[in-house]
């Protein structure tokens, strides 16, 4: 209203970008089923109709509420699509799905509780049919800040969203629910969004800070000197893993404390890490004071032995990335209220998550950034909360809030958390700030795993499938 942009010009404007990603998408398409809602997202879906009539596709057009109950910008769309040609039915139990593609345009961003009645029964109908589904600006049912489903939710192949992505896109279902995801602009000037305050950033490895190159006459002690810390008994592969990160991404020295059962293996696997056991409290406190970064928690488990090793490395005074079972001895303790002189990244899954603000899984989940926010407020250290659509928070600032749209179900196997454990270490061992290294981490760490997805396929997917990744990735500047 501001710059005087009518509303029937930006949704014009929405449905020729959107019926051209169709056109280039699916070029054999023929036939077109577009269901439409009464608002501007359904009026969108309508342009797209009308010029679907025009390129002499057949149109199957659908409404989900009678045609005089449309106002506004969505009628003057359906007095155009009808002018072109387009019929409008209205929506039925009975009603038989012609198109070889499914538009849905039933519901924008507007929507803010469950799908009821008819609409329901549209979107399952929709979704228990075997064409493909093109969403304009959002999946109807996506609820468009959090990700969650509301009540019922279109599953669609591509997204095509307008004027500025949306965080529940690219976060708990979002991903899912959104298929390939396009933005289109709509040729708004630089002006408007200036206007605007972001919500978060979207973050992925080509947007973030990288290492810097290398000097010629570098050694290993300018790239830090990291202890990683875990591995109870049988969980030594954790501390493996985590170790072996570290060293990927260019950790100058890696020392790791485990079971002495353990030491064996990870000497075999890698030798280059330096390996102990805690048997002597001096010899800790040695290790401590030499390192620059402490990896806490990759298989520590929550015997005495980790509960000791928990206290060293929490009072240590050293930079900290605390994963797994040290964010859950932390969430079982008073610790985190001596914390706020310390450093530390915090990498919790949803259930660790729930620990750490005693609730639930559902309410992590119910609003992913509101409980990265939540986790900063009461830690007062950065927070990967990690999950689809990895949620970084560093500060209580919008510009401190960031969503990671890289990564793939692959990724869901056993070790995964360990492996950017010590990715995290390895980073803020060279000399990267918290804030960085967790950015720069979680994008490295999910890059690799779709390149590694990409050469082997997501199912069956190993933790250790990354590291020749990790690497290749760590030497791009």
């Amino acid at each position: 209203q501001e710059f005087h942009i009518p509303g029937f010009t930006l949704m014009r404007r929405a449905g020729r970008a959107a019926f051209q990603l169709l056109q280039n998408y699916w070029p054999n398409c023929k036939t077109l089923s577009v269901f439409c809602g009464s608002g501007n997202n359904g009026g969108d879906g309508l342009i797209i109709a009308g010029l679907a009539k025009l390129a002499g596709l057949d149109v199957q057009l659908i409404l989900l509420s009678e045609q005089e109950k449309l106002s506004g910008d969505a009628k003057a769309a359906l007095n155009w699509a009808i002018e072109q040609g387009a019929q409008p039915n209205t929506f039925a139990t009975n009603i038989e799905i012609l198109g070889d593609l499914i538009v849905d345009a039933i519901f924008g961003t507007g929507l803010n509780k469950d799908v009821k009645n008819s609409y329901k029964i549209a979107i399952d109908y929709i979704n228990s049919h075997p064409q493909p589904v093109f969403a304009i600006d959002i999946p109807s049912g996506l609820d468009c800040d959090t990700g969650n489903k509301l009540g019922s939710c279109i599953n669609a192949d591509i997204t095509m969203t307008f004027i500025g992505l949306k965080t529940g896109l690219l976060t708990h279902y979002g991903p899912e629910q959104t298929g390939k995801l396009y933005l289109n602009e709509l040729a708004l000037t630089k002006h408007i969004y200036q206007k605007v305050k972001p919500i978060a950033r979207r973050i992925d490895i080509n947007s973030v800070k990288r290492l810097p190159p290398r000097l010629r006459n570098s050694h290993k002690g300018d790239f830090g000197r990291i202890l990683i810390v875990g591995g109870d008994h049988g969980m030594g592969g954790a501390v493996i893993m985590a170790s072996e990160a570290a060293a990927r991404v260019g950790a100058g020295c890696v020392s790791a404390i485990t079971q002495p059962q353990h030491i064996s293996a990870l000497l075999a696997r890698r030798p280059e890490i330096m390996a102990h056991d805690f048997t002597d409290e001096a010899r800790l406190t040695q290790l401590i004071q030499q390192t620059n970064v402490i990896v806490i928690g990759p298989g520590l488990g929550r015997t005495n032995w980790s509960k000791q090793l928990f206290q060293h490395a929490i009072h240590s005074s050293k930079p900290l990335i605390i994963d797994a079972d040290a964010l859950n001895l932390l969430a079982s303790t008073n610790f985190y209220k001596n914390m706020a002189p310390m450093s530390a990244i915090l990498t919790p899954h949803p259930g660790e998550a729930a620990r750490l603000l005693n609730t639930s899984i559902e309410v992590i989940q119910a609003d992913r950034l509101l409980s990265a926010q939540k986790l900063f407020a009461k830690y007062q250290q950065v927070i990967i909360l990690k999950g689809c659509g990895t949620v970084i928070c560093s500060g209580e600032d919008a510009k401190n809030l960031a969503i990671c749209s890289d990564g793939n179900p692959g990724m869901s196997s056993g070790g995964m958390g360990d492996v950017l454990s010590g990715i995290l270490g390895g980073l803020l061992a060279q000399c990267l700030s918290l804030s960085n290294a967790a950015e720069l981490g979680v994008c490295l760490h999910a890059a690799a795993g779709d390149f590694a997805a990409k050469s082997k396929g997501e199912r069956g997917l190993l933790a250790t499938d990354l590291f020749d990744h990790i690497q290749k990735l760590s030497n791009l500047n």
